[in-house]
């Protein structure tokens, strides 16, 4: 069985997100962001999903907040940092 790149775990972690199955976005985005931990996009939604489905806010500010910093000018990056915050 061929292993899924970080790319398609990401955008299974969109598709759950999507269908507001946070546990198994989070666990896909957790997957991507793992093998490409420079990755902003991986970062940032790893973050987000990570504090609000487990509560997990430190990871999900320090996630998000390195995302922004890397990529200051992807608007949902600091959407999904706002979230952390909510």
């Amino acid at each position: 069985m061929a292993m899924e790149s970080s790319e398609d775990q990401f955008r299974q972690g969109l598709s759950f997100l999507k269908d507001n199955n946070l546990e198994k976005a989070t666990r896909a985005f957790e997957k991507a962001y793992k093998e490409d931990k420079e990755n902003a996009k991986y970062m940032s939604y790893y973050g987000m999903c990570a504090a609000m489905r487990w509560g997990e806010i430190g990871l999900g500010i320090e996630l998000c907040t390195r995302a922004v910093k890397k990529e200051f000018f992807k608007t949902e990056y600091y959407i999904n940092l706002a979230r952390v915050y909510l």
